[in-house]
């Protein structure tokens, strides 16, 4: 087993490749972002492209919905997201 000493000296290590790669990651999706709303407005229109948005979200909402299912099924519990306020783990005895 490590010691805590370790670990933190492995986090401390890892933690600016990590940093460098999220920045790096953001970066390149906002440099993607702008370039293709010209392409999409082009090829698509104004009207299709508004259903871009509204396609994410639910797309977005039904896979954290089949997330939630999955670990409340398996584990009992569910993300922060829709959990009541202030509670992560739900009572399987009610």
């Amino acid at each position: 087993m490590q010691t805590e000493t370790g670990i933190n000296q492995r986090f401390a290590a890892q933690l600016p490749h990590n940093l460098a790669a999220n920045i790096a990651y953001f970066l390149v999706n906002v440099v993607i972002g702008v370039l293709l709303v010209p392409y999409f407005i082009n090829t698509l229109g104004v009207a299709a492209y508004g259903l871009i948005p509204l396609a994410t979200s639910i797309t977005v909402i039904s896979g954290q919905d089949a997330v939630d299912k999955a670990l409340l099924s398996r584990t009992g519990w569910v993300s922060p997201t829709v959990a009541p306020a202030g509670m992560t783990r739900i009572d399987m005895n009610i």
